[in-house]
């Protein structure tokens, strides 16, 4: 027999219809657009809050409430609390006196220790640094070479540290960078300089000798002979009029000499007997 009357037979696309299948097919992909999106929504939260990997304090803020903030926006000026840098000129001729790491030869991660010091109206904040590298650029003026300093705890906010005031972001340092020990040196005042690198001697004999030295280091006031010079040899620093090798000097108490010597800037007619300086540093 055939179908009833007015009836055509079912087909599948005809029992999905009346099953609703294709509305559940679209509530699920509904669902699943709001999932997405809802995951899409949370990550976009999650960015909002800026998290930094570093003890900090902020400097400055460029935003406030309400203000959109897009991928490339400048929300604030930060400054680390851990440690401070310093950037310091060094002449060119002074970089083989000091450590640096991966400069001649030296592989240490730390370089030649720095005190360094801020002048404050009472007493002065005086912090440890130490070399951290050596920067490539010349200063600008193309004449010293410039390092960089790294200063551990400069607020002094670590807990069990020592109390006192903190050092102070963008304030003028002094900085004393600790060279290498200079072995068997003679430390000579630098008036007793003569044509650069001459001395006068006072012989045993109590005779004038000129004598070459060999200077590997300089100061403002004195410097560090390497050759020519010998333990307790004495070094005239008075001014004589008409030097000649071999002539007699004398000095204080003395009553036959054509000169006299001076033991130190501003005391006339006697001798310095060199001392040697076993270990002193630049």
């Amino acid at each position: 027999m055939g179908a009833p009357l007015g009836r055509r037979p079912t087909t599948e696309a005809g029992k999905a219809l009346a099953l609703r299948k294709p509305h559940q097919q679209l509530a699920k992909a509904n669902l699943a657009a709001a999932r997405s999106a809802l995951l899409r929504a949370d990550l976009a939260r999650s960015k909002t809050k800026v998290e930094v990997p570093f003890n900090s304090y902020v400097k400055m803020e460029s935003i406030e409430p309400g203000l959109l903030a897009g991928p490339q926006s400048q929300l604030a000026q930060l400054i680390g609390t851990d440690a401070f840098w310093v950037e310091a000129p060094v002449p060119l001729d002074r970089l083989d006196w000091i450590e640096i790491p991966g400069v001649n030869g030296f592989q240490g991660e730390r370089g030649s220790a720095v005190t360094v010091t801020q002048t404050t109206g009472a007493a002065p904040i005086v912090r440890k640094g130490t070399i951290l590298r050596l920067l490539p650029e010349l200063d600008t003026l193309g004449t010293q070479a410039r390092v960089l300093i790294e200063i551990e705890d400069p607020l002094l906010l670590k807990e069990g540290g020592a109390p006192g005031l903190p050092l102070l972001v963008g304030a003028f340092v002094k900085l004393e960078i600790q060279g290498k020990e200079l072995d068997h040196v003679v430390k000579v005042p630098r008036v007793a300089l003569r044509d650069g690198d001459h001395v006068w001697v006072m012989t045993p004999d109590d005779t004038l000798e000129v004598r070459p030295v060999t200077i590997v280091w300089r100061e403002p006031d004195s410097v560090f002979v390497s050759e020519g010079l010998t333990d307790g040899e004495r070094v005239i620093t008075s001014r004589l009029a008409t030097p000649e090798p071999g002539m007699k000097l004398r000095l204080p108490g003395q009553e036959t000499a054509s000169s006299d010597a001076a033991k130190a800037p501003g005391a006339a007619a006697e001798a310095e007997a060199a001392p040697e300086a076993k270990e002193a540093t630049p």
